[in-house]
């Protein structure tokens, strides 16, 4: 909470969601985290993959054995932000390293919250990049293709370079040019 305080915030509310699993079996929280995990130590080469499948192995046999426990609890917190306070850089994507499809949804996701767009798609179905980025917003009703399209790419960043954007507005129709 401080550093959204130190960024102009005030808190108005503050909540949590448990979330407990005592299987690892699809469609749990902890069964995709366990999968996240594996994808991305394998990818970064810093853990030996037999150390890898035998975690997960272990992870497995306690379930099945009812001696596997989950918990995490996620934070919750509503904060108000005066309006036109730093409004240029609001919904830009923060520089980093951080991957390209995070931060496509980092940026989408406050364009949303703000109303600039209604909701989003992107043609993302694995973890590879795809060979051709499509991007699929919808607007509100009522607002001009050409002004969501520069909202979008503008707090797209880099993260967005050559990637499609298509304007959809509410109801599956093309927005108003």
């Amino acid at each position: 909470m401080p550093r959204l305080r130190a960024a102009g915030f005030t808190i108005s509310s503050v909540g949590t969601f448990p979330i407990i699993n005592t299987r690892l079996v699809p469609n749990t929280y902890s069964h995709g985290l366990v999968d996240l995990i594996l994808d991305f130590l394998e990818d970064r080469e810093t853990v030996d993959r037999q150390e890898l499948a035998a975690w997960a192995a272990e992870l497995h046999t306690l379930s099945d054995e009812g001696r596997y426990f989950f918990s995490t609890t996620r934070c919750f917190f509503g904060a108000r932000k005066p309006v036109g306070h730093d409004a240029a850089r609001r919904n830009r994507v923060p520089k980093g390293n951080s991957c390209r499809r995070g931060l496509i949804n980092v940026a989408l996701n406050g364009l949303v919250s703000t109303g600039v767009i209604t909701g989003f798609r992107t043609n993302y179905a694995t973890k590879e990049e795809p060979d051709q980025l499509q991007i699929t917003v919808t607007s509100p009703s009522g607002s001009r293709e050409k002004s969501i399209r520069a909202k979008v790419l503008q707090a797209l960043g880099e993260a967005g370079e050559g990637a499609g954007i298509i304007v959809e507005a509410t109801g599956g129709q093309a927005a108003r040019r």
